[in-house]
């Protein structure tokens, strides 16, 4: 059951909840107002059905929107089910349990709301075609040819599949088919490949014999070639050392040569050093008197800033001084000023406390004549309204006598519905009395007694006596019909009657409301006239305090300026004070800096004198300053010139020492007997590559042939695998054909079945549907509708439009009841085509479908606003769709 549907931005819907109750909901508005969107926006979040794409079911303008669908499944458990949605598609889609929170998302939605309703099959091709069949389609359905209704309606129960399978089934048997045959070809091409395996063992087997052999022979050089390398190695050996002392010996007779060079340089370098030794201590009194100077110039540098800075602070206390001079007299003129301002002041202080009372007096009167502004207008609006009011409440009144005529009117037409319905079921009947008798005339004109099949003069006596009662019955159908026109018009004028007098109640409620809000506005214009002479009093009094105000104007203003400047007397006495205070302090400070003027002379004299005497002294300053640090590198060179003597001696005792070692190692190496072996190694190397050589071809053509045999040994297996695999697909073949043999006898029973079951209960739903049990339709295996009434077959196009529908909503209940658990179903427009009192009686039927827990009707017509448990009116006002 669905319990609510919220929509937000959902095309003609700003935001609206619907809420939906059980049995017969009745969804109502005029065309074009958005009632078929609820219909599409249930079908979009539980059934995954739209019929445009996403971006189109989206408000105009919106970025975003929702349809939120509240609803009972099965199992007795309220879950809600939401589906976001952006220009792009949906952007979140999901379930809640009410009680658990989230229990499905993304595509498991859809196989959830399968299982909380009970539907087998896909379930959009099922809400589509039978539950939310929409306007238009519900008839047109059945009025298709044969394979379109096949299209539609295979797939709602189920035989589409084995359809499908029959057609998947003949591609399959295709496909083994063509295994098998490419199956048999590969293993012709196999078996070759498996009697040449023998050939190549054989040849493998002469190869590894051949590669035993060699690796014999390749060990016998082996051996031979180790025991001459031992004695090469011994001769290699020593001819190694000779080399190396060689080398030695060379290396330390270039090193004694370059010690033998540093140590004359060294010499030459510590004659030099002795002489500016000497030189330095010539120059060393000089070098300690420009010291001492330098000194005292740093000492007179820091007094001559010292006395610089008092001098600046002397000129800036001069500069001060006479600054505060300047304003001290300043501030004795202005103190002079404001003794002539405390004599003007007494004279206007009275002029300026009347100014004060008259401005506030002016802006008092100013504050009348705009307040008595808006009053005028006030009074000008309330009596128009009155006026208005008044015109209404008249109208209002005639309005009343209309309604008290309607009442009565009503009041007389209060049976006229059960009239009608006892002449319309009377009518009915007198009709079928009607048919019944012309048929009983036209088989007993035939002179045949019914019993026997023989001639009877007795049946022209039967002839008469029903001719008499056809015309009685005649005469009482045409009575009846014009009583029934007549109980038609009537039930058409009560219906006009209360819709009126529906109107008139709504007007009339205004009635005390429009009494009262004149009773009121009478009120408040009496206040507004009385308030207003009032104010016309006081605006009298205006031109007397304008005169007065010119004489005092300006006398406010004036005083302030003047209380403003007298207040900064106490200000500039205090300033006044301050500034002496200040002149007196910087005056001391002047007297106390003035010697420090001679002082800073006697400085710069002495500065100067220095100066000159530095200048003297600077040439022998620097000489000794470059000459010092050359002196301290004579200890150095004296350690370094012992250092070297003591190496060279060391050098020559070293290279006695190695000759010795060489002319020994000379004496034990025979060259001649090292060439010979290097070449009878070379030799001996020379037959094992060869051998070597031999054994990698050997190698490399066991290793080809064992790949192809593993090779052909592989295709042996995969001889033997295919001949297995092509006898299992030809038992599947089998298999394959018998089955889709199967399913192509199993599509028209299974078709025949339902059929029949649906069959069976549409007509139960038909009957109670036109509450007339005479009828009986079927549902054919082309899934079309046949029908029969009282025995006379009808096909579905010689149907009304009223009998059409009747028959369309059965089969699609009764589809659903065969179907799913599903005890819920939509019926778009379904009273098209039919008069008042086919669709009244339809929605009484409708309310008593018995086996459904709710029903929805979509509909323009207001014939379901008065009989239904839920009417919900939907109305578009500047292009918003709402519930009113």
């Amino acid at each position: 059951m669905i319990r609510e549907v919220v929509l937000e931005n959902i095309k003609s819907y700003e935001f609206e909840r619907i809420e939906f109750s059980e049995g017969l909901n009745a969804i109502i508005g005029e065309n074009g107002a958005g009632k078929t969107t609820i219909l599409e926006a249930i079908g979009f979040a539980l059934f995954d059905s739209i019929a445009y794409k996403i971006s189109d079911f989206l408000r105009r303008g919106a970025k975003k929107g929702l349809v939120r669908v509240r609803f009972t499944s099965l199992d007795g458990r309220d879950y809600e089910v939401v589906r976001k949605i952006t220009e792009s598609g949906t952007s979140e889609y999901y379930i809640n349990d009410l009680e658990a929170g989230r229990v499905a998302e993304g595509k498991d939605v859809l196989e959830f709301i399968k299982l909380a309703f009970g539907i087998d099959g896909d379930q959009k091709t099922f809400f589509e075609n039978a539950i939310g069949v929409l306007q238009g389609k519900m008839t047109s359905q059945f009025l298709e040819s044969p394979s379109v209704r096949n299209r539609i309606f295979s797939p709602i129960i189920g035989v589409e599949s084995y359809k499908k399978a029959y057609e998947r089934s003949r591609e399959y048997e295709n496909f083994l088919s063509d295994k098998i045959h490419d199956g048999e070809k590969k293993i012709i091409s196999l078996k070759k490949d498996v009697e040449l395996k023998s050939s190549v063992e054989q040849d493998l087997k002469k190869l590894k014999a051949k590669k035993d052999s060699l690796i014999k022979k390749k060990k016998i050089i082996l051996k031979e070639l180790n025991a001459l390398k031992k004695k090469h190695d011994e001769l290699s050996e020593i001819k190694d050392k000779i080399d190396d002392l060689k080398q030695k010996i060379s290396r330390k007779q270039d090193k004694l040569s370059s010690e033998k060079e540093d140590l004359s340089k060294l010499k030459q370098e510590l004659s030099k050093i002795l002489e500016i030794e000497k030189k330095t201590k010539e120059l060393e009194a000089s070098y300690r008197e420009y010291l001492d100077l330098e000194n005292r110039l740093e000492e007179l540098d820091a007094e001559e800033r010292d006395l610089s800075k008092k001098l600046d602070e002397l000129s800036e206390v001069s500069v001060e001084i006479e600054k505060l001079k300047t304003q001290i007299s300043s501030t004795k003129k202005a103190l002079k000023e404001i003794e002539e301002k405390e004599k003007e002041i007494d004279g206007i202080k009275e002029d300026a406390r009347r100014e004060e009372v008259l401005l506030k007096e002016i802006s008092a009167i100013e504050l009348l004549s705009v307040e008595r502004d808006q009053l005028k207008k006030r009074l000008r609006d309330i009596t128009k309204d009155i006026e208005q009011k008044s015109i209404k409440l008249e109208e209002l009144k005639r309005r009343e006598e209309k309604f008290r005529e309607a009442m009565e009117k009503l009041e007389k037409l209060s049976n006229i519905e059960e009239k009608y319905e006892k002449l319309l079921k009377l009518s009915v009947r007198l009709s079928e009395d009607r048919k019944s008798i012309i048929e009983n005339i036209k088989a007993v004109k035939t002179n045949l007694c019914p019993i026997l099949d023989e001639k009877c003069d007795r049946i022209h006596q039967k002839i008469d006596d029903l001719e008499r009662k056809l015309r009685v019955v005649e005469e009482r159908l045409e009575e009846v019909d014009k009583k029934m026109n007549a109980a038609k018009k009537a039930v058409e004028v009560k219906n006009r009657l209360e819709s009126a007098i529906s109107k008139l109640k709504a007007e009339l409620k205004q009635k005390e409301e429009i009494e009262n809000e004149i009773k009121e506005k009478i009120k408040t214009r009496n206040e507004i006239e009385s308030r207003t002479k009032e104010i016309d009093s006081k605006l009298e009094q205006k031109e007397n305090i304008i005169q007065e105000f010119e004489r005092v104007k300006g006398s406010l203003e004036r005083l302030k300026i003047l209380e403003s400047e007298i207040g900064k007397k106490s200000d500039l006495i205090e300033e006044l004070k301050n500034l002496e205070n200040r002149l007196e302090h910087l005056n001391s400070i002047a007297k106390d800096l003035e010697p420090s003027k001679s002082k800073y002379t006697s400085v710069k004299e002495e500065i100067e004198k220095i100066a000159k005497r530095l200048k003297i002294l600077r040439p022998a300053y620097d000489s000794y300053l470059s000459l010092a640090p050359q002196i301290k590198k004579k200890d150095e060179l004296k350690n370094r010139i012992s250092e070297l003597e003591g190496g060279i001696n060391r050098l020559k005792q070293e290279i006695v020492s190695m000759e010795v070692q060489l002319k020994s190692l000379e004496e034990k190496f025979n060259s001649e007997e090292f060439e010979s072996l290097s070449q009878k190694m070379l030799e001996i190397m020379s037959e094992k590559g060869k051998v070597e050589g031999e054994i990698k071809g050997v190698s490399e053509s066991i290793e080809k042939l064992e790949s192809s045999l593993a090779e052909l040994k592989e295709r042996e297996k995969e001889y033997l695998r295919l001949k297995d695999e092509m006898d299992r697909l030809k038992r599947k073949l089998e298999f394959i054909r018998a089955l889709r043999e199967i399913f192509n006898l199993a599509v028209p029973e299974i078709t025949k079945a339902y059929v029949s079951a649906v069959s069976e209960i549409a007509n139960r739903f038909f009957c109670e549907l036109m509450d007339d049990y005479n009828w009986e339709i079927e549902w054919t295996e082309d899934f079309g509708i046949k029908a029969r009434y009282r025995g006379r077959e009808i096909s579905f196009a010689q149907m009304s439009g009223g009998e059409q529908m009747c028959a369309a909503i059965a089969i699609r209940l009764a589809l659903m009841t065969v179907l799913s658990n599903m005890k819920v179903a939509f019926f778009d427009e379904p009273t098209q085509n039919m008069d008042e009192v086919r669709r009244k009686n339809l929605a009484i039927q409708l309310s008593k479908i018995k086996g459904f827990r709710q029903i929805f009707v979509i509909t323009h017509d207001d014939t379901f606003e008065e009989m239904v448990e839920n009417a919900i009116k939907i109305v578009k006002e500047n292009g918003i769709s709402r519930v009113v």
